[in-house]
């Protein structure tokens, strides 16, 4: 009966541990076709797919075939972020079309908005959509305070990249 019962919780045992794995590796694949962006001026870490490379002819961006990031800050002392999202959206060049949608998001603890561009939005903005967040802590960066962070990606990897965002204490 001994033998019985400690085959048993084995086999129990090995069940669970395999579909521990089984349920882990998405998450692992996912980290494996990644890799970490770390920058100390904008406070910032996340990921981003590992086969993008950096465009020199433009500050803080990676793109591939199939998409692209690139981050910033913006200042707005005393401004709340949906004024920073309306600014965005009504830019003279109207980046995210006639009308984009506007997620309320919240990214590490801080408020964040989402902007994804609506179908009628420029070609030449290649799908772009924007992530607003509220650093944790203002940051400097050239004598100059911010308040928000700024990530720009395409609109289909937006979401992946921003679930990874860490900021730097």
């Amino acid at each position: 009966m001994k033998k019985i019962t400690l085959l048993f919780s084995m086999f129990i045992i090995m069940t669970c541990f395999l579909g521990f794995k089984i349920i882990a590796s998405p998450n692992l694949q996912r980290q494996q076709n990644t890799k970490l962006y770390e920058n100390k001026t904008y406070n910032v870490l996340l990921q981003y797919n590992k086969d993008w490379k950096l465009n020199p002819q433009y500050t803080e961006r990676y793109e591939g075939k199939n998409g692209f990031f690139q981050i910033s800050a913006s200042t707005g002392e005393n401004t709340k972020i949906d004024e920073v999202v309306k600014d965005e959206i009504n830019h003279l060049l109207k980046p995210y079309g006639s009308n984009p949608r506007i997620t309320n998001e919240t990214i590490q603890g801080q408020e964040a908005r989402l902007i994804i561009p609506s179908n009628d939005q420029n070609k030449e903005f290649k799908n772009q959509a924007e992530l607003i967040v509220k650093y944790p802590k203002p940051i400097k960066i050239n004598n100059e305070t911010y308040y928000y962070f700024i990530l720009w990606a395409d609109k289909n990897n937006i979401q992946e990249i921003s679930k990874t965002i860490k900021f730097l204490t």
